[in-house]
């Protein structure tokens, strides 16, 4: 989360979920319902102030060939502050899986009107290994669009789940392409038993700077641990901490918790 400091990069990142670190519906073993709300914070350098904001998700699976999420996120900066409202549905069919999202948001000009994420998962003959690839669209308020393409394989191994994804991102004004790559490590092939997640992201940025129309480039790199737990049959807890940095520029240190309620 927050690898650079574009505002729809962590837009994206808060708002919807990547699809490609999703577990696959055939073996998420998904639970009818769940519910979590919660909060984060990130202090960030060079006088760029604290960040923070709460965080209310949902799921719902009730055919249990992929399941229904909903999110709202509120964002408290400096710069303006605002809520991000997201839906999204994955889907199983016969070779593989996709999903398919929205968000809009109201507030600060960092924030997306309008975002479209899709993702598609193809089984491939060597066992327990995915080939996915997707496409985001997201109109920032402020007046950016910007377009993401993201390919790469998961590799299913028991209760390990390891995705890379290439990115390249094109912004406009100005047609700026960028790329970046996204590497997730996940302990726990299930997501109603307790797992673990690594995310590893390095790349670049490049935006055209709307009011002296001129070329922005940066690089940077971020990480981010997530745990998952149980609390009895029905409760769980999931726990964050995350590190970023944009060369040249500010480092931010962060971290969330949510507490939630399952129906199984």
């Amino acid at each position: 989360m927050a690898l650079l400091s574009l505002p729809l990069t962590l837009a994206l990142a808060l708002a919807l979920p990547l699809a490609a670190q999703a577990v696959p519906p055939a073996a998420a073993a998904t639970p009818l319902a769940t519910v979590a709300f919660g909060a984060y914070r990130q202090s960030v350098s060079d006088g760029n102030g604290t960040w923070q904001g709460l965080i209310l998700d949902a799921t719902w699976d009730p055919w249990k060939d992929g399941k229904f999420i909903g999110s709202l996120l509120t964002l408290d900066r400096p710069m303006g502050s605002g809520t991000v409202a997201s839906v999204g549905k994955y889907q199983q069919f016969h070779g593989g899986f996709g999903f398919l999202g929205v968000a809009t948001s109201t507030g600060a000009a960092y924030l997306p009107t309008l975002q479209v994420v899709t993702d598609l998962n193809f089984e491939l003959p060597v066992t327990g290994l995915v080939l996915g690839g997707g496409l985001t669209y997201t109109r920032v308020r402020d007046g950016h669009q910007d377009w993401l393409a993201a390919l790469g394989p998961t590799l299913y191994l028991g209760d390990f789940i390891t995705t890379l994804r290439l990115c390249r991102n094109r912004s406009n004004p100005g047609a700026q392409d960028s790329g970046s790559t996204l590497l997730a490590l996940r302990h726990g092939a299930q997501d109603a038993k307790a797992w673990q997640s690594l995310h590893l992201s390095w790349g670049a940025e490049a935006y055209q700077n709307l009011v002296v129309r001129e070329a922005v480039q940066a690089r940077g790199i971020g990480a981010g641990v997530d745990c998952f737990f149980l609390l009895g049959r029905n409760w769980t807890l999931q726990t964050g901490v995350e590190w970023a940095q944009k060369y040249g520029s500010y480092h931010l240190w962060g971290g969330s918790v949510r507490l939630g309620w399952m129906l199984p």
